[in-house]
């Protein structure tokens, strides 16, 4: 069975919204939703196949947050794989496929696409994700985050052998996360589905400019601590971008034209 994590303060603007998108995906699919709140929060409580717990968070950050839910979530058995999702995005259709794929090949971590929404939940276009998971350290090494954690699925015996989340990290310890089971030949798989909404607002911890390029430094160190060639890394860099160029002149045309730091400032 999937356990499907949120942390969140006291529920948050978009927390019902996200909500929402849950049942609406995945109306017959049974799961667990762990949620770790900071204070009391409204969570239905009349649905049947869906099953919530709720976790006390301290109020030390996000990443404790979900490592008190991974805590949790390892020592239940029948949890066969996890993902979590934030309180302002939300969950498409294409997860739940994704899940029946990920545990039928039964690989380490399972990605999809992932979709662009802005305050109003109007369209922005699709993030660039790297369809081929070899390519995924070697653009992390040039600084490009080809996967993000949005709709990704992993499986529990990564909790279970003792996996968490970086707690000295405020922004990016999630892919450092995926960097670090990269590095450990953990397998991943690409299955071209929608998964996700990435929800911009205002207010978001990725605001924080100067501490997302801090630690995406120390994403970049930590995966340049495996070789790869220079001549690799430009080939694979020129390679997805190229397969991405699709993608971005659509999110110009939707927030106009302007850098990718740009296109996250425009909510």
């Amino acid at each position: 069975m999937l356990y499907l994590i949120t942390a969140t303060k006291r529920g948050g603007a978009f927390f019902s919204d996200m909500l929402k998108s849950l049942k609406a995906s995945a109306p017959n699919v049974r799961y667990t939703h762990v949620i770790v709140a900071q204070g009391d929060i409204q969570i239905p409580r009349d649905d049947a196949i869906c099953n919530f717990i709720t976790l006390r968070d301290s109020g030390a950050g996000l990443y404790p947050a979900l490592n008190r839910a991974l805590d949790y979530i390892s020592g239940r058995p029948n949890c066969s794989c996890f993902s979590y999702i934030n309180d302002d995005d939300g969950i498409l259709p294409g997860f739940w496929k994704n899940v029946a794929k990920h545990e039928a090949t039964e690989s380490d971590v399972t990605y999809g696409d992932v979709l662009y929404t802005n305050v109003k939940s109007e369209s922005c276009g699709y993030a660039s994700i790297c369809k081929n998971p070899r390519w995924l350290l070697a653009l992390f090494q040039s600084g490009i985050p080809g996967i993000t954690q949005q709709g990704t699925i992993f499986s529990a015996r990564i909790v279970r052998n003792g996996w968490r989340f970086n707690e000295q990290l405020r922004l990016a310890a999630d892919s450092l996360f995926i960097v670090d089971l990269l590095i450990s030949d953990a397998s991943f798989n690409y299955a071209k589905n929608p998964v996700a909404f990435y929800r911009k607002r205002p207010g978001q911890l990725s605001d924080d400019h100067r501490g997302m390029i801090a630690e995406a430094f120390l994403v970049t160190d930590r995966a340049k601590s495996v070789e790869i060639s220079s001549f690799r890394r430009n080939l694979v860099k020129g390679g997805f971008r190229l397969a991405s160029a699709g993608k971005i002149i659509t999110r110009w045309r939707s927030s106009g034209f302007g850098s990718t730091r740009a296109f996250f400032d425009k909510k």
